[in-house]
């Protein structure tokens, strides 16, 4: 299980490149709500769910926000 996250941890970070990026990585498996999986992940990550596409819209339109 550790060195999978330690991979999806990875490919997460290629979303983010400078500290002005902003990206959103959809991990979309039944494993990732279980607290095994969880620990993994780092702490800044922010699991969200529900409505995936009302999240999206949400996450952008904060960006267009000043």
């Amino acid at each position: 299980m550790i060195p999978g996250m330690q991979k999806v941890a990875q490919a997460v970070g290629r979303v983010i490149r400078t500290e002005t990026d902003r990206g959103v990585a959809l991990l979309l498996d039944d494993r990732y709500p279980y607290a095994s999986y969880r620990k993994l992940m780092p702490t800044h990550w922010q699991v969200q769910h529900g409505n995936i596409i009302e999240a999206l819209k949400e996450f952008w339109h904060e960006k267009e926000t000043p």
